[in-house]
């Protein structure tokens, strides 16, 4: 669930939606932490960089 969460978080910042981590916690009822812990995760496995 954590990794389907982070996907759909990042697809939203990729379509230019205004979603929080938040949002996505409350919907997938998982905690911001873990979104933002496999977000990073995704970032790393499709060699993207972040500042």
């Amino acid at each position: 669930v954590g990794l389907a969460a982070a996907a759909v978080y990042a697809a939203a910042l990729l379509c230019n939606e205004k979603v929080t981590q938040s949002d996505v916690s409350e919907v997938a009822d998982i905690s911001e932490v873990t979104i933002r812990n496999r977000y990073k995760e995704l970032l790393e496995a499709g060699d993207v960089v972040t500042a």
